[in-house]
């Protein structure tokens, strides 16, 4: 189980899978889970993904293994990109493809648009791809 401390006393878990060729670089993918879920949610996809991707799946935080949070806590967009944005600096990863499900779309369509911005090269790519569902 890996953890990350994304602020003082906030661990988040997360997941990676990368069943790649070891001698090759791979992309990653960041997979962001809806409310009332956890990284578990994207089980099914790991297989279909993780041969040809770095797949990252977290837990936000107050969700699955990750850190409750307590009843007053503020929840804010930026406070949950911000955890994401420094998961991502902890592992090294420059560019990543972002995949949400639910609110998880909102927070990845709202990590994406940052990254737009001057502090960071990349981009986003806006897509509704209809699914059955895991």
């Amino acid at each position: 189980m890996a953890t990350f401390e994304t602020s003082p006393g906030v661990h988040l878990h997360y997941l990676v899978d990368d069943f790649t060729e070891p001698w090759n670089e791979p992309a990653t993918i960041l997979l962001l889970h809806g409310n009332a879920e956890s990284s578990r949610a994207w089980y099914a996809w790991v297989p279909l993904l993780a041969r040809r991707f770095r797949v990252v799946r977290p837990d936000m935080r107050g969700y699955g293994a990750s850190t409750p949070m307590s009843r007053d806590f503020k929840w804010t967009l930026d406070v949950i990109v911000d955890d994401y944005v420094r998961l991502m600096d902890s592992l090294g990863v420059h560019r990543v493809h972002l995949v949400g499900a639910k609110i998880g779309g909102i927070i990845a369509r709202d990590q994406g648009r940052r990254a737009l911005g001057p502090a960071h090269d990349g981009g986003t790519s806006r897509r509704a791809v209809p699914g059955r569902g895991c």
